[in-house]
């Protein structure tokens, strides 16, 4: 009779694991069991990734058929393609600030954010931050060989904007650089401008002493037109690295850590600024300055 009761009991047990497992239904496609944030897009069959408007080559840029093509536009494919082959990037453009493209990314309008994203504290209250950053830039500042001389001292920046002086420098709005610049700068007269492509009209037509960007930036001016480091000087902040990050919506934490672990084992998604600016360097070669 124990025996009878005991192989009642096993069957019973099998019977209870056989449905718990029915219960566990897989993704079409997915073996086992993912995790909800890969699920969400499985099913949704799209990745939807914010830019910033202004094109910024080779990361990101309109072809000549008008599609958003670039590294970052790269990036974003390998990672949708990673959870799922059927999945999509879709682009989003909207946003006329960098500070634009983390609200629409933080708002849920966007799955996730490449655009040579810098980080800031206020920034990362919206948004995860990937902690490997796929490629590392720097600080620079773009200042007239003719204003240096003018000024009677050397191009240091404790010289150039001095409390005294009070000189101005340009710098894109709704970027990290405003940031940055008040740290590093504290005596410069910030002037904003709306895009990158602003900042060098400005320095010419003498609305500012200088402009405030990143070495990626100025050294594709110095490609495009190799005279203007007759009248120009770059100087770069050597202590002011600016690691790029992805960004991920708010919702998708499991996402985050999956697109860390990608860009931590993945060497071709890790970037080194001087070999992009040679390999692609027709990508900007004839874009105006």
């Amino acid at each position: 009779m124990k025996i009878l009761r005991h192989i009642i009991c096993i069957l019973i047990l099998l019977t209870s694991v056989t449905v718990a497992e029915e219960n566990k239904t897989p993704v079409p496609g997915s073996p086992g069991i993912l995790f909800p944030d890969m699920q969400h897009f499985i099913k949704k069959k799209k990745l939807v990734l914010a830019i910033y408007e202004e094109d910024t080559p080779p990361f990101f840029y309109r072809d000549k058929t008008g599609e958003t093509v670039g590294i970052d536009v790269d990036i974003a494919k390998t990672i949708a393609k990673n959870i799922h082959p059927d999945i999509e990037v879709e682009i989003t453009r909207k946003a006329k600030t960098f500070n634009e493209v983390i609200d629409i990314v933080s708002r849920g309008e966007a799955d996730i954010a490449i655009s040579l994203l810098s980080y800031t504290t206020q920034r990362s209250r919206k948004v995860y931050y990937t902690r490997t950053p796929y490629i590392i830039i720097r600080m620079a500042l773009f200042v007239s060989q003719l204003a240096i001389s003018q000024s009677g001292k050397a191009p240091t920046l404790n010289n150039m904007f001095s409390e005294k002086d009070k000189r101005t420098l340009c710098v894109i709005e709704g970027t990290s650089y405003e940031e940055v610049a008040k740290k590093v700068l504290p005596h410069a007269v910030l002037v904003p401008v709306k895009a990158s492509k602003d900042l060098l009209p400005s320095v010419q037509a003498g609305k500012c002493f200088a402009f405030f960007e990143d070495d990626q930036g100025i050294r594709k001016r110095l490609i495009k037109d190799p005279q203007l480091n007759l009248r120009y000087q770059m100087i770069v902040l050597k202590d002011e690295l600016d690691p790029i990050n992805i960004v991920i919506g708010p919702k998708f934490p499991e996402l985050a850590e999956f697109i860390e672990l990608m860009i931590q084992h993945t060497a071709s998604l890790r970037f080194d600024l001087d070999d992009l600016l040679k390999k692609y360097q027709h990508t900007f070669i004839d874009i105006p300055a």
